[in-house]
């Protein structure tokens, strides 16, 4: 009959198959077919009856434990401790018969016994549960007077130190050395005596009245209050009493410490340092205290909501800042307060190892008073300890079973002084303080040689037959050794929680059954009734809130009583239904078509269920057959057993892989328990058999997409998409690399073919729209041409044009203007205007600018405009049609406003002509001044080119030169253009200002860069992952500069200009254009690559079995290529990022730096993780 195991189970029971399968004969030329068909049948029984033991023991295990499980979930077991300490018992006893069956050899399983003993313990379990019933059903009610017991009982607490964090009975009445310490100890000790003993009177004498009259509130509330006023009342005393007993602990340590004790001066150097930190913190929390007096009188004078808001909630953070800091106080003095306890245990933990080694040594196991020597160690063992228990007293076990109980003895042992091993070798590192504290292992290299001895003495015990005494060594040693380990580990104390206990112990109730609640309306259990309870406790629990002296106890009795029937609600609503099973059997038997058709997809082999535990998972595809049995095929592999074979090369191996994806989470929902998945299950089974079934089909449409991504590269390699930018060029490439790297894994073969099509039906529509836009560039230089004539001085045509009206004045001067009807002021006006005229005239003259016609904001605007048509890209264009509509009206006006005539309107001719050429002067005048600052600057980029190439030939080492020679070379290209424009100062002196400017800041980088990306380890079989994301990151902060100092250009740029001044939507888009370059600050965040990646690295590297290193090397490429794409194309696609890089004032001059540290990045990793060389 076939089995249902799960894969995990089936790899389990793989272990004891194989051997079986190893008997299978196999045809040979010379031995008898009957003989090997008998063998063969035998096997073939004797593997059924494996499975069915193996079966049994399963339903059996699961069983067992569930009864277990089910008598906590039913009954308050804290109330019958007996019953409590049993059901523990049966726990491990459970544990046991696990443990047992798994640790059976290959050749020798024991699921038969394994069922047997668990069905034995499953019959103890029953009957615990009836004895837990019973147990809990003959509990007395609570006695009215529980209130006031429960008080004298938190007086008892107090008085034995239970609570306390640093006092215990012991230390509070051991004497001390120093006489004048150990008076203040005698003192506070009898002080806080008489005071527990005043509280207890006083609540007893409550009591004693309360029961005379039979109620009163009241008196209950009164002995609470005492409860209160007695730990109030022993503060101060508790604190003389700490500080006594703490001098004195000072003192042993030192003494300690002068034996060589490696804790206690551990513990010294963390007294001083402690209270040299608990110093600074209450300094700290001085200046916090203050900041937020200030942040609130803030609060009380400030006006509007967004301030007060803002204001507040920096409030909040300092508060919760302070309370962080506050704590970290408190837990540092706690525990300098608690150094006499950490003392006592050390000492306790010196003096029971020394107990033990006595004892121990006087037991020789093979002496002939054994039994004498061994009811001596009996007698003297500590308190507290197991009392040695026959292992069969009544009689009532096999020899068999005997025989196990006693190897379990001997495997315990055996297995305990390994951990013992482990233990003395191990770094506490949680226990840590401070991170330069000298590393301490669990147990000293003493203590592990006491632990040893003990556990040989109980090995030895073991061969002589004393079976019981080596149980209770056994545990002897497991006692000593966390004495060992609790008096080494120190750390922190957890501080008690303010308010009452009771108080937060249902606040934390109420959270936690509303979680449970959640959990069982997510399992489709009946939740209603249950949210209902849980509202009227919180309504209860406010109202409680509200009083002095709250009463939780009929609370937390309501909130027991929920917590067992909300346990046994979410235990029926994991019950599978029918509608779960079958969604389960749907998974199973998708997952099995689906391996199915990954067989035509790998190159694959049958092996049998004994081989399955050898095979990887990701290797492995299970078919269910129609019988119900499971087939097993092993995925073949390369010849370097580092990549899957595939049979159909079509399809992509992303899209294999992302099917067999698939079939491993149905496999995980099939043999999963979780009840109410059921609609989940099925809506995934039906996902995954639509996505094999397109994929199995989907030959066609991938090979559709291969040829449509061939076409679209063709198509954006086209030379009109180099010459004209088209809108969307730069996203519509971006969608194509990220729909090429994760179409295969992520679409289905269809849906990809037609998203691959549609991307090259918007790749054509581009090119074709580059015609209308060379039509408009045309159009708008033939515009700016026009302009170009208007500003001339030596103009085409006849019609009058600015520059025609200053190459005039120019040459024959202001014409002449009757004075007669102006008045005094005016004549003198006239005067000035005269002056200023000719003196404007004659420094164009002697700057030899007065053929170059009109300059200016206007040739300057002019200059601009022609820029921005040259980027020649659609945005660009149309932005140039609009700015030289603009332009040419602002001209037009201009001269309209110079063509007054003299006759008519003196004044206003002699204030427009004096206006113009005192424009032109100021223009002339800073055209010689760019022209002089073009020059040095040219001579500036030489220089800094030179010593950039200077760098770049000295470093000889670097493994990204390649890239940087690129950059220089765009670098050098750019001085050229520059070089040529500026034509021996004969160019546009502003134009070449612009061009030579970030060809010097780029050179001085890039010889900065050169410098320092030396430090990156290159060449070889090394990868320095840690020092190029460093980097990554210092140039993705120049790259970030440079955005910041774009978008400052941008804003000074546009408040120089009128035209842009006040404009309210113009502002606007610069604030929102400043915002967007000031993110590109945040993509170092994004330079990151996983932890331990580098460490991945470095072992591969370092593997000496070839092909351990070939299979490891291909994963491991991939996965770091596969990390810096995922950085690249996050970094690339960033709409920020393209802001800077389509910028008009660097043009993303720092980009390439950064880009080709990444490429250099890649190259190092394609050449140092190659397996195939």
């Amino acid at each position: 009959m076939p089995f249902d195991f799960s894969d995990e189970q089936i790899r389990f029971l793989a272990k004891y198959l194989s051997p079986l399968e190893a008997r299978i004969q196999k045809w040979k030329l010379f031995r008898k077919k009957s003989t090997r068909l008998n063998n063969n049948q035998e096997i073939a029984a004797a593997i059924e009856t494996l499975k069915s033991d193996f079966s049994e023991w399963l339903v059996a295990r699961d069983e067992v434990l569930a009864k277990i499980e089910a008598i906590g979930i039913r009954y308050d077991l804290t109330k019958v401790p007996e019953q409590k300490d049993k059901c523990e018992t049966l726990k491990r006893r459970h544990l046991e018969i696990v443990t047992l069956v798994r640790a059976a050899p290959e050749d020798a399983p024991v699921f038969e016994q394994g069922t047997t003993d668990m069905r034995t313990l499953g019959n103890l379990v029953d009957a615990l549960a009836g004895e837990v019933g019973e147990a809990i059903a003959a509990l007395a009610p609570p006695a009215t007077t529980e209130v006031f017991d429960e008080a004298l009982a938190g007086v008892d607490r107090i008085a034995e130190f239970r609570d306390h964090p640093t006092l215990s009975p012991s230390i509070a009445n051991k004497r001390l050395a120093d006489d004048g310490a150990d008076a203040k100890r005698a003192t506070a000790l009898q002080e806080h005596t008489r005071l527990c003993g005043a509280a207890r009177v006083q609540i007893t004498g409550l009591r004693d009245r309360f029961v005379a009259v039979g109620q009163g509130a009241d008196l209950e509330k009164q002995a609470r209050i005492a409860v209160m006023d007695l730990g109030a009342a022993l503060e101060p005393v508790h604190a003389a009493l700490s500080a006594a007993v703490s001098t004195a602990a000072t003192a042993a340590l030192e003494e300690m410490e002068q034996g060589g004790d490696e804790v206690a001066a551990r513990e010294l150097a963390r007294s001083d340092r402690l209270k040299a930190d608990a110093e600074r913190l209450d300094g700290a929390l001085v200046k916090i205290d203050e900041k937020i007096d200030g942040l609130r009188q803030e609060v009380e004078g400030a006006e509007g909501f967004q301030e007060k808001r803002a204001l507040l909630a920096q409030i909040a953070a300092e508060t919760e800042r302070r309370d962080a800091l506050e704590e970290r106080a408190r837990q540092m003095d706690a525990y300098r307060a608690s150094a006499a306890q950490r003392v006592e245990k050390m000492l306790a933990a010196e003096a029971l190892q020394a107990a033990a080694q006595e004892r121990v040594a006087e037991v020789d196991p093979d002496g002939d008073d054994l039994d004498t020597k061994l009811a001596e160690w009996s007698g003297q063992r500590p308190d507290g300890a197991k009392a040695i228990v026959p292992l069969d007293p009544d009689g009532d076990l096999s020899g068999k079973e005997l025989q196990r109980e006693q190897e379990v003895i001997l495997a315990n042992i055996v297995y305990l002084k390994t951990a013992v091993e482990r233990s003395a070798a191990k770094i506490v590192v949680d226990a840590k303080l401070y991170p330069d504290e000298a590393d301490l292992t669990e147990i000293s290299a003493p203590q592990k040689v006491s632990l040893l001895k003990m556990l040989t003495l109980a090995e030895s015990l073991c061969d002589k037959g004393k079976h019981a005494e080596a149980r209770a060594l056994h545990a002897d040693v497991q006692s000593l050794w966390r004495s060992f380990i609790d008096a080494r580990s120190f750390v922190l104390p957890d501080l008690p929680e303010d308010g009452p206990d009771l108080g937060k112990r249902v606040e934390r109730s109420v959270k936690q059954l509303s979680a449970a609640i959640e959990r069982l309306w997510g399992m489709g259990g009946d939740d209603g009734p249950f949210r209902d309870r849980l509202d009227a406790i919180k309504r209860a629990a406010e109202t409680a809130g509200t009083q002095e002296a709250p009463d939780y106890r009929p609370i937390l009795a309501d909130i027991d009583a929920m917590e067992r029937d909300l346990a046994l609600a979410l235990r029926q609503a994991a019950q599978l239904s029918p509608e779960d099973e079958q969604s389960k059997e749907q998974a199973a038997k998708t997952a099995s078509k689906i391996a199915t058709a990954l067989l035509s997809l790998y190159r694959t082999e049958v092996i049998s269920e004994g081989d399955v535990a050898g095979v990887h998972p990701n290797d492995l595809l299970v078919v269910l057959k129609d019988d119900g049995r499971k087939e097993y095929h092993r995925i073949r592999l390369r010849d370097d057993e580092t990549v899957q074979r595939r049979e159909d090369k079509s399809i992509p191996r992303e899209a294999i892989d992302a099917l067999r994806q698939q079939m491993q989470m149905l496999d995980q929902m099939a043999a999963s328990d979780t009840a109410g998945s059921a609609e989940a299950v099925a809506a995934a089974a039906k996902k995954a058999d639509e996505m094999r079934a397109a994929i199995a089909e989907g030959g066609d449409d991938y090979k559709r997409v291969t040829t449509a991504l061939q076409a679209f590269d063709k198509k954006m390699a086209d030379k009109k998409l180099q010459e004209w930018r088209m809108n969307g060029t730069e996203p519509l490439t971006a969608r194509k690399e990220k729909f090429a790297s994760g179409y295969a894994a992520s679409m289905l073969p269809a849906d990809a073919a037609n998203e691959a099509e549609q991307l090259l039906s918007e790749a054509e529509t581009l090119i074709a729209a580059t015609g209308p836009l060379k039509e408009k560039y045309g159009t708008v230089k033939v515009r700016l041409d026009g302009i170009e004539n208007k500003l001339s001085a030596k103009p085409k045509g006849d019609d009058p044009t600015l520059g025609k009206v200053l190459a005039d004045l120019i040459k024959n001067g202001p014409a002449a203007v009757s004075t007669g009807p102006l008045s005094i002021p005016e004549m003198a006006e006239v005067q000035r205007l005269q002056k200023e005229i000719v003196a404007a005239l004659d420094k164009i003259k002697a700057l030899g600018q007065h053929g170059t016609g009109v300059q200016g904001a206007f040739r300057k605007s002019l200059g601009e405009v022609r820029k921005t048509l040259e980027t020649k890209s659609e945005q660009g264009v149309l932005k140039a049609e609009q700015d030289a509509a603009t332009l040419e009206q602002q001209v037009d006006a201009e001269l309209a406003r110079v063509q007054v005539r003299p006759s008519v309107d003196p004044m206003a001719y002699l204030r427009q002509i004096a206006a113009l050429t005192k424009g032109a002067a100021k223009a002339c005048e800073d055209k010689d001044a760019a022209q002089t600052r073009a020059g040095e600057l040219r001579e500036t980029a030489k220089t800094e080119l030179a010593a950039a190439k200077t760098a770049l030939d000295g470093a000889t080492r670097l493994a990204s030169k390649v890239e940087y020679k690129a950059v220089y070379d765009s670098l050098e290209s750019q001085y050229k253009s520059a070089d040529k424009a500026w034509n021996n100062g004969k160019g546009d002196a502003e134009a070449t200002i612009s061009a030579f400017e970030p060809v010097i800041s780029n050179a001085k980088e890039l010889a900065a860069d050169l410098g320092q990306l030396t430090t990156v380890r290159t060449g070889g079989e090394r990868v320095d992952l840690d020092g190029f994301e460093t980097a990554l990151k210092v140039n993705m902060g120049k790259v970030a500069e440079a955005a910041l100092a774009a978008g400052t250009v941008m804003t000074t740029l546009a408040a120089q200009s009128e035209e842009q001044t006040g404009d309210d939507d113009l502002d606007a888009a610069m604030t929102k254009v400043r915002t967007i370059l000031g993110e590109v600050g945040g993509l170092a965040n994004v330079i990151a690559f996983p932890p331990g990646l580098q460490v991945g690295i470095d072992m591969v590297l370092a593997e000496t079995d070839p092909a351990k290193k070939k299979a490891d090397m291909a994963i491991l490429r991939e996965k770091v290529l596969s990390e810096i794409r995922k950085i690249a194309n996050r970094i690339e696609e960033d709409p920020a990022l393209e802001v800077y890089r389509d910028n008009p004032f660097d043009h993303g001059g720092s980009w390439p730096q950064f880009r080709a540290t990444l490429l250099a990045l890649e190259t190092q990793v394609l050449k140092s993780l190659n397996p195939g060389r």
